[in-house]
């Protein structure tokens, strides 16, 4: 059979879309038919961006990662790939349906073996008005790193850096911005990141240095058009850098120490979104995204399952930390409503999730306790790591008791509600 053959047959196999569930030990993931394809562990990372003058970004990826079992590769891309290399031979990729059947995710052609391997991926990107921003959003499904270049489809974490070039482009004309340490030099920039970050942690924007205004205070980096200063100080009395300056310390009187090297504020009329240790956020959001960067990006959710609580959290701190004595109904499985490996944060978590938080809060105090002090807690015990739906759980039986985790899952649904509830 020649190669043509076998690639029309793995194609008609990816009609298929994946089950929603990973093995126990999160090697690989599965089909409805049992074919199952291996997940990739990356162990470092470097991505290779070319701006070129007609306002194309080629974007190379380098990827070293080990497999644990035999199969065809899989990891998330939104766009086309133009050419791949795994170990110094030329493969193809193709197109899976994730479980909702509506998104696709990238396929190798052919297996791997159990070990460690090399791979370099070319896609690429346009560029905008002079302008890449690898703008981040939560509320849309496959929109984070993934959008813009290739990314695992786990929440992974792993050393990597960014290496930006041009080909007819004066480079010294352009600012960087990120949450990473930027050196320039040899008409390149080199970003390189923590670690410890994932797919949603990155803050990464290349623009013609005029573009924006750029305010350095100390460690706090303020950027945003003219216009962009002007709403974020509609009604203030005091300057953008007091009014950012008071709400970090703010926050760190309640959280602790910032958990990350880098304090960088891109301001908007309304709206925001969180990174780590960096945001893109108006004055109405940015007590919500500065707490994000303790829940949501210092403390990550592990999947999908597990990417709601952040929100639940926040949307809480928003509305004056009330508690409540009780909730009104139950919903249907908010831990329920989202695939393992989603990358999307559903509604309930605002509005549901503000109630079940102010519960919790209400069942604290019961035992004199509060659910910032679990917030403070349960960031410290996760800080630069993961915590998956069920590690939360075990958290709050751990800080409060057995009863304060069964409640919990009867009000989001994830238990029966038994006959005797209130």
């Amino acid at each position: 059979m020649n190669n043509k053959i076998l690639t029309i047959c793995f194609a008609i196999c990816l009609l298929t879309p994946f089950v929603t569930e990973a093995s126990s030990g999160t090697s690989f993931v599965s089909d409805s038919n049992g074919s199952r394809y291996a997940l990739i562990d990356i162990i470092q990372a470097t991505y290779r961006i070319m701006i070129e003058k007609q306002g194309t970004v080629s974007i190379t990826t380098e990827w070293n990662f080990d497999t644990a079992i035999e199969g065809p590769i899989v990891f998330d891309y939104v766009g086309d790939i133009k050419t791949a290399v795994l170990d110094n031979n030329a493969i193809e990729f193709l197109q899976m349906p994730m479980p909702d059947g509506l998104e696709m995710l990238q396929v190798s052609s052919i297996s791997v073996t159990p070990g460690n391997h090399n791979i370099t991926i070319k896609t690429s990107l346009l560029l905008e008005d002079n302008d890449l921003f690898f703008q981040f959003n939560d509320r849309k499904n496959r929109n984070f790193l993934e959008k813009y270049a290739p990314a695992n489809l786990q929440f992974d974490q792993y050393a990597s850096r960014f290496v930006i070039a041009t080909n007819g482009i004066n480079i010294s004309d352009y600012t960087v911005i990120a949450n990473g340490k930027i050196t320039y030099k040899d008409n390149q920039i080199e970003v390189i990141f923590p670690s410890y970050y994932n797919c949603a942690s990155y803050f990464f924007h290349l623009f013609e240095s005029s573009k924006y205004i750029v305010k350095q205070v100390g460690d706090l980096t303020i950027y945003g058009t003219d216009l962009q200063h002007e709403t974020f100080l509609m009604s203030e009395t005091k300057s953008i850098e007091d009014i950012v300056a008071n709400e970090f310390n703010e926050m760190e009187k309640l959280l602790g120490p910032w958990p990350h090297n880098y304090k960088i504020i891109k301001l908007l009329p309304f709206g925001g979104m969180e990174y780590a240790g960096a945001m893109n956020t108006s004055r109405s959001k940015l007590e919500h995204e500065i707490f994000h960067s303790y829940i949501g990006r210092s403390a990550m959710p592990r999947d999908g399952k597990a990417a709601w609580i952040d929100e639940m959290l926040a949307t809480w701190l928003d509305r004056a930390r009330p508690s409540f004595r009780s909730v009104d109904r139950v919903n249907a499985g908010l831990n329920q409503q989202i695939d393992l490996y989603a990358r999307v944060t559903i509604a309930d978590a605002y509005e549901y999730g503000f109630l079940v938080s102010g519960y919790l809060d209400f069942k604290l105090r019961k035992s004199n306790k509060s659910l910032f002090e679990f917030i403070r807690w349960f960031h410290q015990k996760y800080k630069h790591s993961l915590f998956s739906y069920q590690q939360f759980l075990e958290a709050l039986e751990e800080y409060g008791n057995k009863d304060l985790r069964n409640d919990f899952e009867i009000i989001i649904g994830a238990k029966k509600k038994p006959w005797w509830y209130l």
